[in-house]
């Protein structure tokens, strides 16, 4: 090959290489990313996933980390860090405090992941707002989808969703499965999906317990009101509110 020819090819390379460097650069520069990069070259490798999620979630990029969190469920749906990892998020998203949120992702790590462990995290995360910690938790873990309380729980999410028809499904089959508490999420479910006086029929189930009793009165409250029965649902949802004081749920 002539001298020119050499040269030419040289600085071809040259100018190759030189923009592959400084793409380089950049990536290695910023840990979202070389993690970014790293994903497109592996996208099936977990542990380079789970690596960006936590690059995401040191640059506060909170919607990005649960995108990488739920597609490493789908892969790993029992995997402890990742688990963990929603405990964090939830704690972004819904300002839960870090160091109970840590706690209970423990409890749950020590308790090996059984049904009856999940169940109760979700529970958890529910009764606090954590939607998106519950979630995650009902829906990605697959030994506990149908469980009874489960199927509560996914109604309660479904009707945060404003998914009423979903939530009511939801709701009845719960209750069919053995979970009288779902009742609570049934009379809501069905009054904000226009059917009030299904929900009033529905609200006379007996409750297993006294906190479900209350909060049947205030679900009761709900459909009445929707009715125009304004009187009837002040002293119903008084009621309710006197019962969990005295249970001490309120304050």
């Amino acid at each position: 090959m002539r001298p020119r020819v050499l040269l030419a090819v040289a600085a071809v390379l040259a100018c190759v290489w030189g923009v592959q460097n400084v793409h380089y650069q950049r990536a290695w520069s910023d840990g979202v990313a070389l993690w970014e990069h790293t994903v497109a070259a592996t996208p099936a490798h977990a542990t380079v996933r789970m690596n960006l999620a936590d690059a995401y979630l040191s640059a506060g990029r909170a919607a990005d980390v649960r995108t990488q969190t739920l597609a490493l469920l789908d892969r790993r749906p029992g995997d402890a860090r990742v688990l963990g990892q929603l405990y964090w998020l939830s704690g972004i998203v819904d300002r839960a405090p870090p160091e109970e949120l840590d706690r209970r992702a423990a409890r749950l790590v020590d308790a090996g992941f059984e049904a009856s462990a999940v169940l109760d995290e979700a529970d958890w995360c529910l009764s606090r707002s954590f939607a998106s910690c519950a979630e995650a938790l009902l829906v990605y873990s697959p030994s506990v989808q149908a469980a009874p309380r489960a199927l509560r729980m996914r109604s309660a999410l479904a009707r945060r969703q404003q998914k009423a028809l979903e939530a009511v499904d939801l709701a009845a089959r719960a209750i069919a499965a053995g979970e009288p508490r779902a009742t609570v999420e049934l009379v809501y479910a069905l009054t904000d999906a226009a059917r009030p006086e299904e929900a009033l029929r529905e609200a006379v189930r007996p409750m297993p317990d006294a906190l479900s009793s209350a909060l049947l009165r205030g679900a009761r409250a709900y459909a009445l009101h929707r009715l125009g029965r304004v009187e009837e649902a002040r002293q119903e949802s008084a009621a309710a509110m006197d019962a969990l004081r005295a249970l001490g749920s309120v304050p």
